[in-house]
């Protein structure tokens, strides 16, 4: 059993009209908007009594945020 996986992500957006057929859309995300340190499970192929017998040597990515705009006409 390895260790907990906790993961939040969350986005926004919001529409601006402009004119009747031109529209302005904007939107953020956010992926493990927390930062939360997510890592893989031990390596099962280290042997009891070796320097990487259940060590944690790698980790899932870190918090990512994009940004997009689109102008719809």
């Amino acid at each position: 059993e390895g260790p907990g996986y906790v993961n939040v992500d969350a986005a926004i957006a919001r529409s601006f009209p402009i004119r009747d057929d031109i529209k302005l859309n904007l939107r953020a995300e956010s992926f493990n908007l927390a930062n939360h340190p997510n890592f893989y499970n031990p390596n099962p192929s280290s042997y009891f009594g070796t320097g990487s017998f259940g060590k944690l040597s790698q980790a899932y990515d870190q918090r990512e945020e994009q940004f997009s705009v689109k102008l719809l006409f």
